[in-house]
């Protein structure tokens, strides 16, 4: 694969709290990871809440090339 300097892409980081069971917070890590663009999560805690539900806060790194067409805020995250 052809490497593109970061230069090509725009990037923006977004500080997020999601909270559910177990298996919510992974469907929506899963569905983060089959958006259009590379998105990352980092530097995020998860901690058991007192309702025994969990929440993870954490910073969402998106990265989409310059020249990608279309609205890219069109993509639904359903978790």
């Amino acid at each position: 694969a052809e490497s593109k300097p970061l230069s090509s892409y725009a990037q923006q980081h977004i500080a997020l709290r999601v909270s559910g069971r177990y298996d919510d917070i992974a469907g929506f890590a899963a569905d983060i990871a089959g958006l259009a663009w590379l998105v990352s999560i980092e530097n995020f805690t998860l901690v058991p809440t007192k309702d025994g539900r969990l929440s993870m806060d954490a910073v969402v790194r998106a990265l989409r090339p310059l020249n990608m067409t279309g609205n890219p805020t069109a993509t639904k995250v359903t978790h």
